[in-house]
């Protein structure tokens, strides 16, 4: 982490780091790659596997490894747990 502002985010998933340099280090990043917990998330949602995924960012100077995948999912799975979300009624989903 060392003097360059990048902190350990809540420490408990490991590869997960904030920078407070960005967004008062309230976005989350895997450690190394740059990329932030949110994009990888979004592109899971979107319905890519995690080979696709993979292999995109495979291709970067810092490329994200399986290992740092699976730890955005992990971070993004802590942050649920934390929210108390009302899920949405059943008519607003059209059953």
């Amino acid at each position: 982490m060392g003097g360059n502002g990048a902190v350990a985010a809540r420490r408990s998933v490991p590869l997960i780091v904030a920078d407070v340099r960005v967004a008062n280090g309230r976005q989350a990043y895997v450690e190394g790659t740059g990329l932030s917990v949110g994009l990888i998330l979004i592109h899971l949602a979107g319905g890519e596997s995690e080979e696709r995924i993979l292999d995109e960012f495979s291709r970067r100077a810092r490329p994200l490894s399986r290992r740092g995948l699976r730890a955005a999912v992990a971070y993004g799975a802590a942050l649920a747990r934390e929210e108390e979300l009302s899920p949405p009624a059943a008519a607003a989903l059209g059953e």
